[in-house]
């Protein structure tokens, strides 16, 4: 029976299925219809506030049982798998050269290296390449155009991760925060503390990492912060959402480099529902600091 890069066709297409019927349990796991549904109310009605709670027309579309979003995400990672060893299998037989080409190769160079009687080369047959060929400005036109809809599916993406962020983290019109996590105004007074020139582990009790202290604490010294307050307390949350929003373009340009060498056709819609799923975390984004680069 022929085989697709290793794989028999019947267990490649089940593979590809079991990817999309993983990939929508997931979907459907994480709530990520309802945090899409909601982010987009929210900018259409150009109103941020609560916007975690607004009804959706998904709000029962949720896991049938506990193990669910296990196994869809067994699911997924199985059927991953599998095309993977497929494109790295196809890669290893690939032949960048037929045989004719590796024979006109060998005999072109071996016309150029002959010399005449008098020293000098014969002159070879091969025409003198051109800047001007259709062929490399249609791939460079195809390449312009594929780096700008990556670019565009990267704005959607980190767009979609403000959206859901800004939701839970910043003030809404009436200047209400959202509930803080214990541990946020932890890592905003430890940072507020160190940057006036305390010395954490030493002068106060932490049993937090430092990084967060140190990132934090050069961000309010920068904007002369460190004295704490309802100011250092905003701009906290606007720095830890700019962080959230740097890991979301990571998440994208991590997984299109992943499958960027693999599969390129498949490497940008891989990038794009990556940092989609990491976009509407609602988990993520609903704790300031849980997705910090600073918690080192």
């Amino acid at each position: 029976m022929r085989s697709f890069g290793g794989l028999l066709p019947g267990l490649r297409l089940a593979a590809l299925f079991g990817l999309i019927i993983g990939t929508l349990g997931l979907i459907i796991s994480l709530r990520l219809l309802v945090r899409f549904w909601q982010v987009l109310a929210a900018f259409a009605s150009l109103s941020l506030d609560a916007a975690a709670q607004r009804l959706t027309p998904f709000d029962n579309w949720a896991s049938p049982f506990s193990a669910f979003p296990l196994l869809m995400l067994l699911l997924w990672l199985i059927s991953a798998s599998l095309l993977l060893v497929q494109s790295n299998s196809q890669l290893a037989t690939r032949n960048p050269f037929n045989k004719s080409e590796v024979g006109s190769i060998k005999l072109e160079s071996s016309t150029d290296n002959r010399q005449s009687a008098t020293g000098n080369p014969v002159p070879s047959n091969n025409q003198p390449l051109t800047t001007n060929n259709p062929s490399s400005n249609s791939q460079l036109a195809t390449r312009n155009s594929k780096l700008l809809f990556s670019l565009l599916l990267l704005l959607i993406v980190v767009g979609l991760a403000w959206g859901q962020r800004a939701a839970q983290l910043l003030p809404d019109s009436a200047g209400r925060f959202p509930q803080p996590n214990y541990d946020e105004m932890v890592y905003y007074w430890g940072s507020a503390t160190f940057a006036s020139g305390h010395t954490p582990y030493r002068d106060f009790f932490t049993a937090h990492p430092p990084g967060v202290y140190l990132v934090f604490a050069a961000f309010f010294k920068l904007f002369n912060l460190e004295s704490g307050g309802p100011d250092t307390f905003l701009a906290g949350r606007a720095f830890s959402l700019f962080q959230g929003l740097l890991t979301t373009a990571l998440v994208f340009w991590t997984a299109g480099r992943f499958w960027a060498g693999k599969t390129r056709n498949f490497a940008l819609l891989a990038a794009f529902v990556a940092g989609l799923v990491y976009a509407l975390d609602g988990r993520a984004s609903e704790i300031a600091v849980l997705e910090n680069l600073s918690n080192l």
